[in-house]
């Protein structure tokens, strides 16, 4: 990211077009942010067109894809009762994302259903999610 570079302000649903105003790294200013950096950003907007900014929000150059429905490969293939998982709510945490998710058996695969489309940011580079079924704990990746 550069200063004055055209973004997208988005919670997955409305696209905010924006501008960088600042980029802040280690509370030096800063002309660029590359991948992988950490710095703070300040956006130039009007508050009366974007209602309601919050920490779920993302910045993107580009509108992403949303998806309802995951194949959730477990990282512990041992688990014995994979059946259990099947038609059970539970809470599925990737990146900034927290999603109430639906958990389908199909054909041995176990599905994430989504209660509405989210957007994954690493979806492609197999982050971990983690679901909290009853008083368990599962680690796996998300593909579609």
């Amino acid at each position: 990211l550069s200063l004055n570079d055209s973004v997208y302000l988005t919670n997955g649903l409305t696209y905010y077009q924006t501008k960088i105003k600042s980029i802040h790294r280690k509370l030096i200013d800063s002309q660029t942010l590359y991948e992988g950096e950490t710095g703070a950003v300040q956006l130039e907007f009007d508050s009366r067109t974007i209602p309601e900014v919050n920490k779920h929000m993302i910045i993107t150059t580009s509108k992403l894809e949303t998806y309802d429905e995951f194949t959730f490969v477990l990282l512990n293939e041992n688990m014995q009762n994979k059946d259990a998982l099947t038609n059970n709510n539970c809470i599925m945490f990737v990146d900034n994302i927290v999603s109430r998710v639906n958990v389908i058996n199909q054909n041995g695969k176990i599905k994430l259903k989504c209660n509405k489309k989210i957007i994954v940011p690493s979806l492609n580079h197999n982050c971990i999610a983690f679901l909290r079924f009853h008083d368990e704990i599962l680690f796996g990746t998300l593909s579609l």
